[in-house]
């Protein structure tokens, strides 16, 4: 039997701040911001995400920015200058309270290379960002339910990620699915599970 991770907790979202910490997400009228959550690690291939970007951004206006922090940092920015596109790319690091941003985004980017679970694939569900996930070893799969609740695309593979933000910016579909499935990870959605599991 397997019981979700209850990733989602409504009172967390509740008191989540009303300025999103970052301007580029709270001027309305802007381009829109492309977001990753996550450590600056090679886990999260936040290079491809970059690369994925860079084509996105030579069609269209966006923005990317990044929260989170760790030892890829130098890297991502160096390649975000050889590629371009550092003025529309923001590295701000780490943001505790995520759900402002994702709800004023245009679209949450996981872009891992493996998951645990992917939390911030629920955090972003919860908001009702539209979600493009790598279709990696872990939970963006079991999350999205194959594919109903946010796109899936091959690990690495630049041309398909950027292809589906743009599709994900063109048509974002209606929220409310997406909140509705992050409320399934909820504490009292895997309390009920146990229950059921341990007591029948």
């Amino acid at each position: 039997t397997v019981i979700h991770n209850p990733a989602f907790d409504p009172e967390r979202l509740d008191a989540e701040p009303a300025e999103a910490g970052h301007p580029w997400l709270d001027e309305p009228g802007g381009p829109p911001v492309v977001l990753a959550l996550g450590r600056l690690v090679a886990q999260k291939d936040h290079a491809t995400l970059l690369r994925a970007f860079a084509r996105l951004r030579a069609t269209r206006p966006a923005r990317l920015v990044v929260l989170g922090e760790g030892r890829e940092r130098g890297r991502l920015a160096a390649l975000a200058r050889e590629l371009g596109v550092a003025s529309d790319a923001s590295l701000p690091g780490r943001h505790d309270a995520p759900g402002a941003a994702l709800s004023r985004a245009a679209v949450f980017v996981s872009s891992s290379r493996w998951e645990g679970f992917g939390n911030a694939i629920v955090e972003a569900l919860a908001s009702g960002c539209p979600v493009v996930a790598t279709d990696c070893p872990g939970g963006p799969r079991e999350i999205l339910a194959g594919g109903r609740y946010g796109s899936l695309v091959p690990v690495g593979d630049v041309d398909r990620l950027a292809e589906a933000i743009g599709v994900a910016l063109d048509a974002a579909g209606d929220p409310q699915p997406r909140r509705s499935r992050a409320r399934e990870f909820s504490v009292p959605a895997a309390v009920e599970r146990y229950l059921t599991v341990l007591l029948d």
